[in-house]
């Protein structure tokens, strides 16, 4: 399906060069106020070295924005559904509505889901409706999947055609970590929708995964933890680039 203008301008507006890049800051209302993000000057600075290294988005729920300084660079792409710290597995709910996300002057919306979870039927339903809202504003859509291991390539293959199914424009996910089920993946062609690896913790192996991601067709990639708590966010981008920019792999 082709994307309306307005839309394809939005998208557009989410990547850097020839690709996405998004940084989320959105884990304190389900995580608490964790370090690099405790507190709002943190934010603020986390904003402006987004905004001196040219990165394009930032995911944010759309409540705490209005507490931050006006920035003009980085585009906001509107968390709608959250959750408080919560011990069951369940996923999150509807928080915002896409007629608030004007008033903010945002890019793109999120929505977020967990296959795990308990509640996935009404989840469904939910994120239906956003999507549905959606696409009345053109207004990009990415699905932040939730879970940091998938069982088999063939979880993470069906986890991928749900989010489309449902109305992705951009998918947020996890590559399975057992090795050999990573060689079990297809490679995916730059169709709708584009999938951008989940950063997930300040890992280790963060090259080795963007590097498969890359390899077997990623777009691109979202990610939190490895820049605001990394010793060394600038040399972060830096591997980013040299992966995702266009002729590297």
């Amino acid at each position: 399906m082709q994307n309306s203008w307005g839309k394809e301008r939005r998208l557009n507006k989410l990547k850097k060069d020839n690709y996405f890049l998004i940084l989320a800051i959105d884990h304190a209302l389900s995580s608490g106020p964790i370090e690099g993000i405790n507190s709002v000057e943190n934010v603020n600075n986390l904003i402006s070295f987004s905004e001196e290294n040219n990165i394009p988005a930032a995911v944010l729920n759309h409540r705490y924005i209005q507490h931050l300084d006006v920035f003009h660079k980085t585009n906001i792409v509107v968390q709608t559904m959250g959750l408080v710290k919560h011990k069951n597995n369940i996923n999150k709910v509807p928080l915002a509505k896409v007629s608030d996300v004007p008033m903010i002057d945002a890019t793109a919306i999120s929505v977020q889901i967990n296959f795990k979870a308990d509640n996935i039927e009404k989840t469904i339903q939910d994120i239906s409706a956003i999507v549905s809202e959606a696409n009345l504003y053109h207004y990009p859509v990415l699905f932040m999947v939730g879970g940091d291991d998938w069982d088999s390539a063939e979880d993470f293959n069906y986890a991928i055609r749900v989010c489309t199914e449902l109305g992705a424009d951009l998918i947020k996910i996890h590559l399975p970590s057992n090795p050999d089920e990573l060689k079990k993946l297809t490679s995916f062609g730059k169709s709708e929708p584009a999938l951008l690896l989940a950063g997930g913790a300040n890992m280790d192996n963060f090259k080795t995964r963007l590097t498969c991601a890359k390899k077997i067709g990623f777009q691109g990639i979202c990610l939190g933890r490895n820049i605001f708590q990394s010793n060394s966010a600038t040399e972060t981008l830096k591997e980013i680039e040299n992966i995702f920019k266009e002729n590297k792999i």
